[in-house]
């Protein structure tokens, strides 16, 4: 049992770490050097700007955190 869930834990954690990249890297391409909120920003883009703009210390293991809390509630 431990294994799969160790398993499970790592699929997941790899999963969201490369969504997060991609969005990095979408944002990279058409980035216009201001991290302000837009209108069509989801809770990711609002994640990545407060770890961009460097008043916020947000870690990217807070960003998964705050992912899997937010898909648990909206569920």
């Amino acid at each position: 049992m431990t294994s799969s869930l160790q398993r499970l834990h790592e699929e997941t954690d790899q999963m969201l770490e490369d969504i997060i990249n991609e969005r990095r890297a979408s944002r990279v391409e058409k980035k216009t050097g201001e991290n302000k909120i837009e209108a069509g920003d989801d809770l990711l883009d609002v994640l990545l700007n407060l770890q961009d703009d460097g008043n916020f210390k947000v870690k990217t293991d807070s960003i998964k955190s705050i992912i899997l809390l937010a898909s648990n509630l909206s569920s």
